[in-house]
C-alpha cells in the first residue's frame, strides 16, 4: 500500500463529482440528528438499566463485550471500506466483496462464541457464553445491511442512512430496556441485537435497489480483496481496542463492580461528547475521498478540527460541573462511585474527538496501512495503560485516568502523524484545537466552583434541589463558553454559522457580534 502523500495523483477521485458543499452540510445536519436521537436513546436506556441492573451486571457486560472485540474486529473482513473507497469499481466489487463479506461473518461469530466458551470456563460463570453466543449469532444476520449502507455512504444519501440507523438505534436500546425490566439481567444489553440487524436489513432493501447475493462472488478475487483490506482489518482492531478493549484485560486485576463502575463512568462521557463526532467520520470519509486539490484539502483539514474541537469541548466538559448534581437528580446517589471518574475521563474526552479527522482522512486516501498501524499502536497503548492504572490503584478512578491521559495525547499524536504529510504541522494542529479546548475548560472550573458551593446547601442534594443545582452549573458553563468564545474564538464561530440555512445565518451573526464577517 501506498503510503506517499495524498495529492492530485494518488487520491480516489470520482471523475463526476458533485460539488461537496451543499451535500455535507445537508449531511451533517441529518447526521446530527441521527445522532442525537440515537444516543439520546442510548442514554435514556442507560439511565433506566442504572436503576434497574446492579454494578457487577454492568461490568459482566463490559467484560464480555470487550472480550468479543479481539474476534469482531474480523467483521466483513474489512472488504466493505473498500467498496468506499473504490467508487468507481463498485459494481465490479459488490458480489464479489458481498460473498466474502458472508464467509468472514460466519468464522467472526464462530470465534465470538468460542471466546465466550473459555470466558465463562475461565470465570465459572455461564453466563458469558450466553452473551457471547448472542453476540456472535448478530454478526452473520448483520453482513447484509452492512454492503448495502455502503452504497448510501457513497451516494452521500446521508438522509436514509439516518432514519435507519436512528430505527435501529431505537430498536437496540428499547429492547434492552425492556429486557431488563423483564429481569433478565445482564442479558437485556445483547437479547436486542439479532433484532436490530433484521430491521436494518429490512429498512435498507427498501433504499437501496441493490441484490448483492444474485451477482456471482467471484471467489479468484478474494484473496487480493483481502490483501487490501488487511491493514483495514487491523486498523479495525485498533479502533475495538481503544473503544471497548480494556474491559476484558482490567477484569484480571479488578472485580466485576469496578469494572461496571468504569464502563459506566466512560459511557455516559461518551454519549454526550461523541454527540458532534460521532457520525462526522462517515461524512468526512466521504467528502475527503472526493478532494484532489492538496490546498483545498489542507484547508478542510483546518476547518474540520476546528469545527469539531469548538462543538466537542462544551458537549464534554460540561459533565464536570453538571454530572455531580445530575447523578443526585437522576439515581439518588446510586452510582455515586462513579462520579470522580465520569469528570477524571470528562477533562481529556475532547482531546479525542479529534480522531475523526485522521481516522477519515487516511482511509479516504487509501492509506489503510498509516491508518491500522497507528490505531493498533493507540490501541495497544490503552489496553497497557487501562492494566497499569488497575494495577497500581485498583480503582475505576485510577483505570480512567491512565486510560485518558493515555488516550488524549495518543489520538492528538495520531493527528500530526497522519496530516504533517500534507503540510499540516504540529503548530497548525495546536492552533486550531487548544484555543476551544482552554476556553472550555475555563468554563467548566467556574461551573464546578459554583457546584461545589451549591452542593453545601442541604435542600440541593436530592430530586428538584439537584436538578437546580445541576442547571445552574450547566448555566454557569454556557454563559462563560460563549462570552468567551465571542472573544476569542471568532473564526470558529463564523465557520459554525456559515453552514446554518440564511435566516437562521443572519440573527447568529447579529447575536455573536459578527455581522461584520458576513458582509
Amino acid at each position: 500500500m501506498n503510503d506517499a502523500p495524498p495529492n492530485s495523483e494518488t487520491l480516489p477521485v470520482s471523475p463526476a463529482a458533485p460539488p461537496l458543499g451543499g451535500h455535507v452540510v445537508r449531511g451533517s445536519i441529518w447526521m446530527m440528528m441521527n445522532t442525537v436521537v440515537g444516543k439520546s436513546a442510548s442514554l435514556i436506556a442507560q439511565i433506566v438499566l442504572a436503576w434497574v441492573l446492579t454494578k457487577e451486571d454492568f461490568g459482566v457486560f463490559a467484560t464480555a463485550s470487550s472480550a468479543a472485540v479481539f474476534a469482531t474486529f474480523l467483521r466483513d473482513g474489512g472488504v466493505r471500506d473498500l467498496l468506499i473507497q473504490r467508487q468507481a469499481e463498485y459494481p465490479r466489487l459488490l458480489g464479489p466483496i458481498f460473498w466474502l463479506a458472508c464467509w468472514m461473518n460466519l468464522l467472526c461469530g464462530l470465534l465470538v462464541v468460542l471466546i465466550g466458551a473459555a470466558l465463562a470456563f475461565g470465570l465459572q460463570k455461564p453466563i458469558y457464553f450466553w452473551m457471547l453466543l448472542i453476540i456472535g449469532s448478530s454478526v452473520p444476520i448483520n453482513t447484509l445491511p452492512s454492503i448495502l449502507s455502503a452504497r448510501l455512504n457513497i451516494e452521500l444519501r446521508f438522509q436514509e442512512l439516518s432514519i435507519v440507523q436512528i430505527a435501529a438505534a431505537l430498536v437496540r436500546y428499547g429492547g434492552s430496556v425492556g429486557f431488563a425490566i423483564a429481569g433478565f439481567g445482564p442479558m437485556a444489553f445483547v437479547l436486542p441485537l439479532p433484532a436490530m440487524a433484521i430491521v436494518e436489513w429490512i429498512m435498507l432493501r427498501r433504499y437501496v435497489k441493490d441484490r448483492p447475493w444474485r451477482e456471482p462472488p467471484h471467489s479468484g478475487l478474494w484473496w487480493d480483496l483481502l490483501k487490501s483490506a488487511k491493514w483495514i482489518l487491523l486498523g479495525t482492531l485498533g479502533v475495538a481496542l481503544v473503544n471497548m478493549g480494556n474491559y476484558s484485560v482490567v477484569r484480571i486485576f479488578v472485580n466485576e463492580t469496578v469494572v461496571g463502575i468504569y464502563f459506566f463512568a466512560y459511557q455516559i462521557v461518551a454519549q454526550v461528547g461523541i454527540l458532534v463526532a460521532a457520525n462526522m467520520n462517515q461524512i468526512l470519509f466521504a467528502a475527503f475521498a472526493r478532494i484532489d486539490e492538496p490546498e483545498r484539502l489542507r484547508r478542510a483539514l483546518d476547518k474540520s478540527l476546528r469545527q469539531l474541537m469548538f462543538f466537542a469541548v462544551p458537549t464534554g466538559l460540561v459533565l464536570i460541573p453538571v454530572f455531580p448534581g445530575l447523578e443526585r437528580w437522576l439515581w439518588q446517589g446510586r452510582w455515586d462511585s462513579a462520579v470522580p471518574t465520569v469528570l477524571i475521563i470528562a477533562v481529556f474526552y475532547p482531546l479525542t474527538v479529534v480522531n475523526a479527522v485522521p481516522y477519515a482522512a487516511l482511509k479516504a486516501w487509501g492509506r489503510f496501512r498509516a491508518w491500522a498501524l497507528l490505531l493498533a499502536a493507540l490501541g495497544v497503548a490503552v489496553l497497557a495503560s487501562g492494566m497499569l492504572g488497575a494495577w497500581l490503584g485498583g480503582t475505576a478512578e485510577w483505570i480512567g485516568l491512565s486510560s485518558s491521559v493515555t488516550l488524549a495525547i495518543g489520538c492528538m499524536g495520531m493527528v500530526w502523524l497522519a496530516l504533517r504529510r500534507i503540510h499540516v504541522g504540529l503548530i497548525s494542529i495546536l492552533k486550531n484545537t487548544l484555543p476551544a479546548y482552554l476556553v472550555g475548560l475555563i468554563a467548566a472550573g467556574a461551573g464546578w466552583l459554583i457546584d461545589s458551593e451549591l452542593s453545601a446547601l442541604p435542600h440541593m442534594q436530592f430530586g428538584l434541589g439537584a436538578l437546580g443545582r445541576a442547571t445552574i452549573a450547566a448555566a454557569t458553563f454556557t454563559l462563560i463558553y460563549g462570552a468567551l468564545a465571542i472573544v476569542l474564538l471568532r473564526p470558529h464561530i463564523h465557520e459554525a454559522i456559515q453552514v446554518l440555512p440564511a435566516r437562521l445565518r443572519n440573527v447568529a451573526m447579529r447575536i455573536t457580534l459578527l455581522r461584520e464577517a458576513h458582509a
